[in-house]
């Protein structure tokens, strides 16, 4: 049974993340909250929203996506904590070695020899070296999974797709496409028994 429910976002409280490795708002989907950062939590339910959705003037909120904790750890949607269970699942099983989550992705623009050049070094490292370089934008993972051979797959679980999120993960795929393996599973046919029985 589908069931909605009206939160107020003056009901918010101002407060840091707590989440050791950061989390999205839960309002707007493309915003990176990091740990210790600044935010709006509710105080009965585990939701987390930026400053910039708190301060719009916004209907209440609905919310069909509950956040939900699995081992210590606040996740977005049911739906990634059902395929953290799978890797958990698969890790035991010796199917994978081991995997992460939220692995930030710097996108930033080195200028050599006049020329602009995309990068997913970090802008830090970039100046340090006495390269001109700007910021792009900040990409998080949803699953790092490293293979038994030492090799990685990127794994995104995706409900909506915003057009920011594909401008994002188009970069990806244009950075990382030949080094590791990508793939995006999507919630209408993620297919957990299936998975349970492959290797990654």
């Amino acid at each position: 049974m589908h069931v909605e429910k009206k939160i107020k976002l003056s009901s918010f409280v101002l407060k840091k993340n707590p989440q050791a490795k950061g989390c999205y708002c839960n309002l707007c989907k493309d915003k990176f909250i990091d740990y210790n950062e600044d935010c709006y939590i509710h105080p009965n339910i585990k939701i987390i929203i930026c400053k910039d959705c708190r301060k719009k003037e916004r209907k209440p909120l609905k919310y069909h996506n509950k956040p939900e904790e699995y081992a210590n750890e606040l996740y977005d949607s049911r739906f990634e904590v059902r395929y953290a269970k799978l890797l958990d699942l698969q890790k035991r099983s010796g199917l994978i070695k081991d995997w992460k989550r939220q692995v930030k992705i710097e996108f930033n623009i080195k200028i050599i020899n006049g020329n602009p050049i995309l990068t997913s070094e970090p802008l830090l490292s970039l100046k340090t070296q006495g390269i001109k370089a700007y910021h792009l934008t900040n990409y998080y993972m949803d699953f790092v999974i490293e293979n038994n051979d030492g090799t990685e797959k990127w794994v995104e679980c995706k409900g909506v797709e915003s057009s920011i999120w594909k401008l994002k993960y188009k970069l990806t795929e244009i950075l990382f496409d030949k080094k590791v393996t990508l793939e995006v599973i999507k919630e209408k046919t993620f297919n957990p028994k299936k998975l349970k029985r492959a290797a990654v």
